[in-house]
């Protein structure tokens, strides 16, 4: 925090001295804000097999991840089977289903059974691969759980989850949710979709990359319920199935 503080007197004194016309507080805080949310961490769901996140090996096993960033990633190491120094380099490889590459890094941390890894070299294709990942996700971090009211009841919704950009999902009682991203009412019922509806009514089911999208958006809710977990594991499932079509 003293660290922010100081370049943003830094910044401050700078614009004085340029004889620049000053911009506000609030800007230069809300540009530091978005400069800094290059480097958040998109957290990745602790089961399945979600088809936006990347499969990751290391001595010859498959690990499961926590997090990751343009700048590095979270393994989770249960059984503490890495026997690893901090500071000591190692070699990842990253794999989706269209693109692998191995990635360079170097262990820089442990905590609660987790091994906290910096990319050193990372290829270009396994790179762009992440960046997909860190808007979505960080559009999900901003999603709050929020109160229903007595028409929100009525209406047969069970759960409301709001941002602060207007976004939000309804999950209702039945097998059936809508989710309003990026201005549009994404349709999700009955283990089907998602899809959108035209004037006619007729669906149109959403591209795997919009899909993808909402899975990675959604795994970034704060505290996910019971409800959101079972609408990822219905998004992952289509999209599953929806590789496996186009890869054919």
């Amino acid at each position: 925090m003293k660290k922010w503080l100081d370049q943003l007197k830094r910044k401050i004194k700078n614009y004085h001295l340029n004889q620049e016309f000053p911009r506000s507080i609030q800007s230069i805080v809300t540009s530091n804000y978005i400069d800094r949310r290059h480097n958040s961490r998109t957290n990745v769901p602790l089961f399945g097999k979600l088809s936006p996140f990347p499969i990751v090996k290391f001595q010859d096993q498959v690990w499961k991840i926590e997090n990751i960033s343009i700048g590095g990633l979270c393994l989770v190491d249960e059984k503490e089977d890495i026997d690893i120094i901090v500071g000591s380099f190692l070699n990842l490889e990253l794999k989706w289903h269209d693109v692998k590459g191995e990635v360079k890094a170097r262990l820089v941390g442990t905590s609660l059974k987790r091994k906290h890894i910096q990319f050193i070299s990372v290829p270009g294709n396994v790179m762009e691969k992440i960046r997909l990942l860190i808007k979505p996700g960080y559009l999900g971090k901003k999603f709050n759980k929020v109160k229903l009211s007595h028409k929100d009841i009525h209406a047969g919704i069970k759960e409301l989850w709001l941002s602060p950009s207007g976004d939000h999902l309804k999950i209702f009682q039945e097998e059936k949710a809508i989710f309003n991203f990026q201005n549009d009412d994404i349709f999700i019922e009955n283990k089907q979709g998602p899809y959108l509806l035209d004037s006619k009514k007729k669906k149109h089911l959403m591209p795997l990359s919009f899909i993808n999208d909402m899975i990675v958006c959604i795994s970034n809710f704060k505290e996910p319920s019971e409800a959101v977990i079972n609408l990822l594991r219905n998004l992952d499932q289509v999209a599953m199935t929806l590789q496996k079509t186009e890869d054919k």
